[in-house]
C-alpha cells in the first residue's frame, strides 16, 4: 500500500501542471457516436488535463480507418480496437490491451427477413469487413466456408441491405438495427453469441513502445478514459448533448438514446467495472482463432494484457523509496510561481521522469535530480540543528558552498528573526505531530537568509518532518527557493493595481476593490451614489456587496465570482439586481479582474466596476413579453393549421379518415408493397339493411351506429393500418404487410363482433351485421384501383350470398367460412 501512495506521488509530479500538457492521438474505429462516449466525457470533465494530458481524438476516414496501423506507425498514441487485436499480436504486431470497455461485442449480422437461418447464406451476398473475424468464427461453426459466400466490399450503408444490393451485412447491434427497425424493414439478426463465440467489443489498446517509454502516461490516460466511461454512463442526456452539440449531428437523438442504452446492457457496467479484461476470456477468444487456424496452437499471452497494478518493490528499495520519494513529493510544493520557470519546469519533468523510470537501477538519480534542481534542498538533523546535506544549488541562491553550509548551525543560515520564525515553525510541527495531527508534518514560510556579500535574500522554505520507526522526529527535509523576483513582481502588481483603481476613479466609474482574502473592500463614490447612498454609509467590506445582492440572483453571483477565482473564466462578468437605498431594485452589469494571486494560484485582490443597466432591463423586459404574446399567437395558429389540416383528411361524424386521404394513402401503400414485395390488404364492408334502420328509427340512430362501428375499428385496429369512412354506410381498411388469410380472420372478427354486439339508443336496443369484401395484392389487382374494385366484388359477392359474411375476391365462400367456424 505505501509503495503505491508512493508511486502515485511520484507519477503526479512527473505529470506536471496543466502548462506542461503532453498531447496524445487517439484513434477512433468509427464515426463519431455515443460508441465513445467515455472519452468525450474524459475531455470534457477534465480528467485528461488533470492526468497532464492534451488528447486529441481522431474520428475514422479514408486515411485513418485502421486503428492498429495508425498507433503502429506513430499517427497516433492510443486506439480502439475490438478481439481481433489477440490475432494481430500473434502476427507479430506489438500491441499490448489495456481495457476493455465492452465486455459483450456488438457485432451482428443483418440478413433480409426471408433468410432464416445462416446455412441460407450460401452463395449470397454478404458485406463484411476482413477485421470481423468473430463472424467468420460464426459461420463456420454454422458450417459455412468463407468461400461458400459472395463478399462484398462494406460500404457503410445500411440501405444497401434494404434496396437489395446485398443480402446480409455486418453491423452492430447499438447502432444499424435502430435505423432498420426505423425504416420499417423487416430483418433477422445473428449475433454469434448464440453459438458460445462471446467475443469481447471495444478495447483500449496502445504498442509496446508507448508502455515502455511512457508507462506513467499510459496508467494515467487509461484511468482518466474509465473515469470518463463512469461519468457518461451515469449521465447519458449531457453527453448526448455534447455529442450532438461538439462532435456530430448525423444521428437523431432518438438513435443516441437507442445506441446508449445497448451499449450499457453490453459493457453489463452494473456487474463489471469498466475496463475489466479477464485472461480466460483472451485465452477463449484465441482458441476460437486456432479452430479456424488463423493463429498456432502454442500461441501465448504473455506481454498482451496490460497489468494496472504496480509492480512489488524489493525489501532493498523500500527505505530509498521512502526518503527520495518524499524528497520529490517536497519539491512539487516547491515548483512552478513564475511564467519564466516554466521552461526549467518542463526540463525538470523529463528528468524526473527519467528518474523514476529507472529508480530500480539505482538511488543516484535521485540524488542528481536534487543536485541540479535551483531551488536548495537540505536535510537537517533536528537535535544537533546541524545539516546532513545541503544541495549544490545553495552557492547560487546564498554565495556559499554546500560544505561551507554544512559547517553552520541552523541559526546561522537565517537572519536571526527568520530563526526564530523558523524555530516556532518546527516546535509547532512537532507538537502537532505528537497530537495525532498529520497536516503539522508539512509547512511553508517566508524567511530571509543572508548572502555570502551581505545581501538578505527573500526566501520561501517548505519543511517536512521525518519521524522513526517509534514516530520521534528526527530530521526535517526542506526545500529553500528564492522569492526575490517574486516579492519585485508583487510590488509592481500593487502599484499597478493601485494606480488603475486611481486612474478608474479618476473617469467617474463606479469601482469596487476588493481584499479577498481579509474581507476588505473600498468602493467608489460614485459606486455608491448609484444605489443612492453617500460616501460614509455603507461598510468597506465585501460582505456589504453580498448583502445587497438580490437573493434570486446571489447564487449566480457568487458561482461566476468562483468559476473566475478557480481560473475557469479570463474575467468576471454578470448581471444582477441590488437594492438601492429607496428599497427599490436596480439592474447591475458587473465586471471584474483578479490581480494578485498567491503562489498557490488562489485569489488575493480583485479589482472591477459597476454599470448601472436598469433601463436596459426594463426595454428587455418589454420586449420579451411582446415576444411571448407572438409567441403564443402563433402557437395557437399553428394548433389551427394542425386542426385544419387534420379536418381535411377525417370524416366529420366518425372521425375516421376520408376518401380523399385513402385515396392518397393506398397510393402510397401500393407502391410501398412493389418495392419491398410485402403482402397488402383492403377490406371493405357495408352494414347490412341500414336503410331500414334508418327510416325506422331515424337518421340519429344511423349516425349512433356508425360512429359506433368507428369506435370499434379504432380499437381493434394496428398502429400501420389506414381505416377509412368510405361513403355512406360503407367502411375501407388499408393492413400493410398483411397477408389476404390473415386479413380474412380479421374482416371475420368483426363481423363475429358486430353481429354479437348490441347497440342502446335512448329507449331502443339496436342490432347491425355487415358484409365483408377482402382482396389482397398482387394477386387481386396491381393498382389502387384494381384493388378496391376486387374488395367492391366480394363485397357484393357476400351480400348477394344473404349478407353477414366475409367473402375474398375470387374465393369459394362455402369452404372459407367452414374454415374459420
Amino acid at each position: 500500500m505505501i509503495l503505491r501512495l508512493l508511486l502515485f506521488a511520484l507519477a503526479t509530479l512527473l505529470v506536471g501542471p496543466a502548462s506542461a500538457l503532453e498531447q496524445v492521438t487517439l484513434q477512433l474505429k468509427w464515426k463519431h457516436q455515443f460508441q465513445f462516449a467515455g472519452y468525450y466525457a474524459a475531455l470534457e470533465q477534465g480528467y485528461y488535463r488533470q492526468a497532464g494530458l492534451d488528447v486529441v481524438l481522431r474520428e475514422a476516414d479514408s486515411n485513418n480507418s485502421d486503428p492498429v496501423a495508425a498507433v503502429l506507425d506513430g499517427r497516433a498514441d492510443y486506439g480502439i480496437g475490438a478481439s481481433d487485436l489477440v490475432l494481430e499480436r500473434a502476427r507479430g504486431k506489438p500491441l499490448v490491451a489495456l481495457a476493455v470497455i465492452i465486455q459483450h461485442s456488438p457485432l451482428v449480422l443483418l440478413t433480409r427477413a426471408d433468410l432464416d437461418t445462416a446455412q441460407d447464406l450460401k452463395d449470397k451476398r454478404v458485406m463484411l469487413l476482413p477485421s470481423e473475424t468473430e463472424l467468420f468464427a460464426y459461420l463456420a461453426r454454422e458450417g459455412l466456408a468463407r468461400s461458400q459466400i459472395k463478399e462484398v466490399p462494406h460500404s457503410f450503408q445500411w440501405v444497401d441491405l434494404i434496396e437489395g444490393r446485398v443480402d446480409a451485412l455486418s453491423g452492430y447491434s447499438s447502432d444499424e438495427t435502430f435505423d432498420l427497425k426505423a425504416s420499417r424493414f423487416h430483418f433477422n439478426q445473428f449475433s454469434p453469441r448464440s453459438l458460445g463465440i462471446d467475443f469481447y467489443g471495444d478495447t483500449l489498446f496502445t504498442s509496446e513502445a508507448k508502455l515502455q517509454a511512457r508507462p506513467l502516461q499510459v496508467a494515467a490516460f487509461r484511468q482518466a478514459s474509465l473515469d470518463g466511461w463512469k461519468y457518461a454512463l451515469e449521465h447519458p442526456d449531457e453527453i448526448i448533448d455534447l455529442i450532438q452539440k461538439r462532435y456530430s449531428s448525423r444521428h437523431s437523438r432518438a438513435h443516441l438514446e437507442f445506441e446508449a442504452a445497448e451499449l450499457k446492457r453490453l459493457m453489463a457496467a452494473d456487474l463489471v467495472e469498466i475496463g475489466q479484461m479477464k485472461p480466460g476470456r483472451w485465452q477463449h477468444i484465441a482458441e476460437v482463432y486456432q479452430e479456424l487456424g488463423m493463429i498456432p496452437t502454442d500461441y501465448s499471452l504473455e506481454g498482451f494484457l496490460y497489468d494496472p497494478t504496480p509492480p512489488k518493490a524489493p525489501g532493498w528499495m523500500m527505505p530509498a523509496l521512502l526518503a527520495f520519494a518524499t524528497l520529490l513529493l517536497a519539491m512539487t510544493i516547491a515548483v512552478g510561481y513564475f511564467a519564466q520557470l516554466n521552461r526549467r519546469l518542463h526540463q525538470a519533468l523529463a528528468q524526473r521522469d527519467e528518474a523514476l523510470r529507472q529508480s530500480q537501477e539505482s538511488e543516484e538519480h535521485y540524488r542528481l535530480i536534487a543536485d541540479n534542481s535551483d531551488d536548495v534542498i537540505w536535510l537537517l538533523d533536528i537535535d544537533s540543528r546541524r545539516f546532513t546535506y545541503v544541495s549544490p544549488s545553495v552557492h547560487r541562491l546564498r554565495g556559499w558552498t554546500a560544505e561551507e553550509v554544512m559547517a553552520q548551525s541552523l541559526d546561522a543560515a537565517l537572519t536571526p528573526a527568520s530563526a526564530t520564525i523558523i524555530s516556532a515553525r518546527l516546535q509547532e510541527g512537532m507538537a502537532g505531530l505528537a497530537r495525532g495531527d498529520r497536516s503539522a508534518q508539512v509547512s511553508m514560510t517566508e524567511v530571509d537568509q543572508p548572502h555570502k556579500d551581505g545581501r538578505i535574500i527573500p526566501t520561501e522554505v517548505s519543511t517536512t518532518l521525518l519521524t522513526d520507526a517509534a514516530g520521534r522526529v528526527t530530521r526535517v527535509l526542506g526545500v529553500s527557493r528564492n522569492i526575490t523576483e517574486r516579492r519585485k513582481l508583487e510590488a509592481a502588481l500593487r502599484d499597478n493595481e493601485e494606480r488603475l483603481r486611481l486612474a478608474l476613479e479618476s473617469t467617474g466609474d463606479s469601482v469596487w476593490d476588493w481584499n479577498i482574502q481579509d474581507g476588505t473592500a473600498h468602493y467608489s463614490d460614485s459606486w455608491k451614489s448609484v444605489l443612492g447612498y453617500g460616501p460614509n454609509e455603507l461598510k468597506n467590506t465585501v460582505e456589504a456587496f453580498f448583502a445587497l445582492v438580490h437573493p434570486d440572483d446571489l447564487p449566480r453571483v457568487r458561482e461566476e465570482l468562483e468559476r473566475h477565482w478557480r481560473g475557469e473564466t479570463p474575467n468576471y462578468r454578470c448581471e444582477f439586481r441590488m437594492q438601492a437605498k429607496q428599497d427599490d431594485w436596480h439592474w447591475i452589469l458587473g465586471r471584474g479582474m483578479v490581480w494578485t494571486r498567491s503562489s498557490e494560484g488562489a485569489p488575493l485582490r480583485m479589482l472591477g466596476t459597476h454599470l448601472d443597466i436598469t433601463e436596459r432591463k426594463l426595454a428587455e423586459f418589454a420586449i420579451s413579453q411582446a415576444n411571448t404574446r407572438l409567441q403564443a399567437q402563433l402557437e395557437e395558429i399553428q394548433t389551427l393549421q394542425a386542426r385544419l389540416a387534420d379536418l381535411a383528411v377525417r370524416d366529420g361524424l366518425t372521425g375516421l379518415f376520408n376518401r380523399r386521404y385513402l385515396d392518397e394513402t393506398l397510393e402510397r401503400e401500393v407502391a410501398r408493397a412493389r418495392r419491398d414485395g410485402h403482402p397488402l390488404s383492403v377490406i371493405m364492408f357495408d352494414l347490412d339493411l341500414f336503410k331500414n334502420l334508418n327510416d325506422s328509427y331515424g337518421h340519429r340512430a344511423g349516425d349512433h351506429i356508425l360512429k359506433a362501428v368507428a369506435d370499434i375499428l379504432r380499437t381493434d385496429t394496428r398502429a400501420e393500418d389506414v381505416a377509412c369512412r368510405y361513403g355512406g354506410e360503407e367502411f375501407l381498411i388499408v393492413l400493410p404487410g398483411m397477408a389476404l388469410d390473415h386479413a380474412c380472420q380479421r374482416a371475420e372478427t368483426w363481423r363475429a363482433r358486430f353481429e354479437a354486439s348490441n347497440f342502446s339508443f335512448g329507449n331502443f336496443t339496436l342490432h347491425v351485421t355487415g358484409s365483408f369484401g377482402v382482396a389482397g395484392y398482387p394477386d387481386h389487382g396491381k393498382t389502387p384501383d384494381e384493388l378496391t374494385h376486387a374488395a367492391d366484388s366480394a363485397l357484393y359477392q357476400a351480400k348477394h350470398l344473404g349478407r353477414n359474411r366475409v367473402e375474398f375476391y375470387g374465393g369459394e365462400p362455402i369452404a372459407f367460412v367452414t374454415k374459420l367456424q
